[in-house]
Parts: structure tokens; C-alpha cells; sequence
């Protein structure tokens, strides 16, 4: 059994009986046939059949074709027309309407059937692409990323949805059949290898500039993927992120870290000058000085102002912090780079995978430097630096372990605390370092068994195709 209902609109009514009891023995509901249209759209009105039957010619003031035409604008049902003519004329007219048959009388009950399930079938797959259609238009209509379609073979654009209208300047109009070429231009000026890449299959992702109606720049960043469909050319979807905020907010903050890197330079030079002259001067005077109790204030003097030289000196290691914007870094690269100024026997590596790449400060090669050099001079017994790297649900953990005396408890997090130790807050400086992007480092080492430090860094922030669990 079907039970999908069917409306018969036909004025002879031994036809629509017929139609009826054939439908009903077949498993339909067909409720009274109707002769009219205008009895048909009250009908359709009141019960929404699945499906309506409709001879063109009725009796009444409108004729099937026109009742045709306002189910199809007043409801989502499919109609199937039936006549004994087949006039060019008449089949245009029903043409207009879009029907899902056109049967000439007299027909036999088989084509008839068959032709209503095809109706019944083709109706529930168009009425499920157009909800498809909509929840697409829902989303990309609303999207707050610009998004248009390209044909890879003119590369002229097909669509473009209101964010991308509202960005470029355009009107809709304007922007269909646009050559992309006129609005995308690549940020180093080589717009044709730019546009050969976004109709690769490979796609492209990366920063480009639109060129908007009246003439002006935007910044964006795009991602862009191929859409093939049969019998059609490939076209190329491109999603585009306004980012000019952005960048002139950079380029305004790197011209400000640029000017104070610049003073700080001069003001450091300036004390560092000032800083020799005293500690030149404090030098005569424990040379001209006899009393014990003024040599016993000169030494103390001498302390402090080399304590102020230390810390000056330290200041120009945060100077160049954040200078530079965070890049992906070859872990083994950076690894061999700090190893470099050590004795290379010292160093216990694992075969590191020469694909693994981390998102840091370009500093970050100063980080093991420095963790390198505090366990040469601090470990004692020090014998060998094992390194390893190791995938875990906090992300990836990087390893210095050596073999040398360790950290006391207590001091496990007193070591990245500013001016701890003898070097001023070195440790506090390696975590500045790694935080910029979000990397963090602790200490996890056994007293009298070694230091163990672990870096750790959070998903996103690495990547590789072949990292150890």
C-alpha cells in the first residue's frame, strides 16, 4: 500500500471515475475528482494531496494550465497533465509549468501508473535537494567569510555570496562572469602562477589582495579546493578572511617594537657607558683608599653596580623577544644548531624525524642553549644530555634529561622565577619565549638522579606525518 493522496481534476467524468477506481484498487487514496480549477485549488487547500491529476481543458474560468500554475506557486505538488491534445502551442504553455508528465488520452492504466510513481519518486528527491539547497544557502548566505565559485577554464566567477558582494564593493550583477584575475591579485605581484595554483587540484591557502571596486586593497587570507561535477567544467570554491585590520595593526605594533627596540638600545649603550665610568672610578678609589671600612663599601659598591651591569646586559636577551613573528621551526634544526658551541659527545639523541616542525619564537633555538649550558655548569657529575620527543594527550613532550646531580624539590618551579639562581632569571626567560605560542617547559627530574626538563607543546603547535608515540 501506498497511501500517498491523489487529486483528480478532470471534467468528464467518466474518465475521472475510472481514474478513481484505478488508483483506489491500486492502493492510492483519491478522494471525489473535481472539474474545476477553481474547485481544485480549494481542494488543494484544505487536504495538500501528493500529487494531482489535471486535464487541460476545464470547464470554468481557468483552464489546467493555469491551475497548474497556481499550484506551483502556491504549493510544493507535483501535477501530471492529461489531454487529447499535443499541439506545439499547448506544449509550451504546459511546459511553463514545469509538470512531472504530460499523458495524451487515451492512455492505458499501466502508463498512466507508471508514470505517477516516477511523478511520486522524482517529486520526493527534488523536494530533498532543494531542502539541501536551502540549508546550503542558509549557510554560506549567512557566512561571515567572503565565498565565490570559479570556472577553472574561463576562471571567470559564478557565484559569490553576500559577504564576498559586500567586501569587494560589487554589486551582485557585477560580479558574475567577472574575469577572478581582475579582483585577486597575489601578494608578490606573480598573479598568473597565483591563479594556476587555485585551480590545481591541490588548491591553494595562503594571503592574497582583493581588488575591490573602487581600487582599494584588502588583505585576506583564501583557501581554495576544486568542485567537480559531471558533464561540467571544474570549478574552484574560494573562501576568503578579510585580515587588513589585522595586518595594519601588526605593521602599526612592529613599527612601535622597532622604535623602543631602538631606544632601548640607546638607553642601555648610554647606562652600560655610565655603568664603566663608575665602576672605572671605584677602581682608583680602592686603589687611593687605606681605611678597611671604606675598602669593606667600595667592594660592596663594586658588587652592586656589576649586579646592574649583569641585569642590563640581561635586558637585551627580552629585547629581542617577539621581534621577529613565530615561525614553523625544524626541531632537529634548531636541536643541532644550539648543540653546536658543546662538545658533540656530550649529547645522547634519538633519530629524530627530520619532518617534525614546531611553531615558535624564532628564539627558540636559545631555549635548549640554554638549558644545555646550565646543566654543563650546574649538573656536577655530569656525563651525558639525553633527548627524545614523545606524542601524549597534552600534545608533544620534548625531553632534556642529563645525568647530573638534579633539583631539589623546592626549586622545581623557584627556577623559572625571575632572578633566580646566578643568572639573573634565565629560566623565567625560556618560559617568555616558549609562551608566545602557548609552549610550556617544567622541571619532572629525581634529586640526585639528574634534571629532566619537559617541553611541552600543545596540539596545533606541531606538526609532522610521523611522530613517536
Amino acid at each position: 500500500m501506498t497511501n500517498e493522496s491523489i487529486l483528480i481534476v478532470e471534467d468528464d467524468g467518466v474518465i475521472a471515475l475510472r481514474m478513481q477506481e484505478l488508483l483506489i484498487k491500486t492502493g492510492y487514496h483519491a478522494p471525489d475528482p473535481v472539474a474545476f480549477g477553481e474547485d481544485a485549488l480549494e481542494q488543494i487547500a484544505r487536504s495538500r494531496p501528493d500529487l494531482v491529476l489535471m486535464d487541460i481543458e476545464l470547464m470554468g474560468e481557468i483552464d489546467g494550465i493555469e491551475t497548474a500554475r497556481l499550484i506551483q506557486e502556491r504549493f510544493d505538488i507535483p501535477v501530471i497533465y492529461l489531454t487529447a491534445y499535443v499541439d506545439d502551442h499547448r506544449l509550451a504553455k504546459a511546459k511553463e509549468t514545469t509538470p512531472y508528465g504530460y499523458i495524451v488520452k487515451p492512455f492505458m492504466d499501466r502508463e498512466l501508473m507508471a508514470t505517477i510513481e516516477m511523478a511520486l519518486h522524482r517529486h520526493c528527491l527534488d523536494r530533498k535537494l532543494r531542502e539541501s539547497e536551502q540549508r546550503y544557502h542558509a549557510v554560506v548566505d549567512k557566512a561571515a567569510e567572503g565565498m565565490i565559485l570559479i570556472d577553472c577554464k574561463s576562471r571567470r566567477l559564478l557565484e559569490a555570496n553576500p559577504a564576498f558582494i559586500r567586501l569587494a564593493g560589487y554589486d551582485r550583477k557585477e560580479l558574475y562572469g567577472l574575469d577572478v584575475s581582475t579582483i585577486l591579485s597575489g601578494v608578490d605581484d606573480d598573479g598568473e602562477a597565483m591563479m594556476t595554483e587555485i585551480c590545481s587540484e591541490t588548491g591553494y591557502t595562503g594571503e592574497v589582495r582583493i581588488r575591490c571596486k573602487d581600487a582599494t586593497l584588502l588583505d585576506a587570507e583564501i583557501a581554495t579546493g576544486v568542485v567537480s561535477l559531471k558533464g561540467a567544467n571544474p570549478m574552484v570554491s574560494l573562501v576568503a578572511h578579510d585580515i587588513t585590520d589585522r595586518k595594519r595593526a601588526a605593521e602599526a605594533l612592529g613599527q612601535v617594537n622597532r622604535k623602543m627596540h631602538f631606544l632601548t638600545q640607546i638607553t642601555r649603550h648610554d647606562i652600560a657607558n655610565s655603568l664603566t665610568a663608575a665602576l672605572s672610578y671605584n677602581g682608583s678609589m680602592k686603589n687611593l683608599v687605606q681605611e678597611q671600612e671604606a675598602k669593606t663599601y667600595l667592594a660592596k659598591q663594586e658588587a652592586a653596580l656589576n649586579t646592574i651591569n649583569r641585569q642590563i646586559q640581561f635586558t637585551k636577551l627580552y629585547e629581542e623577544i617577539g621581534v621577529k613573528p613565530p615561525a614553523w621551526l625544524s626541531l632537529e634544526k634548531v636541536v643541532h644548531a644550539a648543540m653546536a658551541q658543546f662538545d658533540r659527545n656530550l649529547f645522547d639523541l634519538p633519530p629524530w624525524n627530520s619532518l617534525l616542525e614546531i611553531y615558535a619564537d624564532p628564539l627558540f633555538e636559545k631555549v635548549f642553549y640554554n638549558l644545555f649550558e646550565n646543566a654543563i655548569r650546574h649538573a656536577g657529575t655530569l656525563k651525558k644530555i639525553h633527548l627524545s620527543s614523545r606524542e601524549s594527550g597534552e600534545g608533544l613532550i620534548i625531553t632534556v634529561q642529563d645525568d647530573g646531580q638534579g633539583i631539589a624539590p623546592e626549586k622545581k618551579e623557584e627556577i623559572f622565577t625571575r632572578g633566580f639562581g646566578s643568572n639573573t632569571g634565565l629560566g623565567f626567560y625560556l618560559r617568555e619565549i616558549l609562551d608566545i605560542t602557548s609552549i610550556t617547559i617544567r622541571e619532572t627530574g629525581d634529586e640526585g638522579k639528574g634534571a629532566r626538563f619537559e617541553i611541552v607543546v600543545p596540539r596545533g603547535v606541531y606538526r609532522s606525518s610521523d611522530i613517536p608515540k
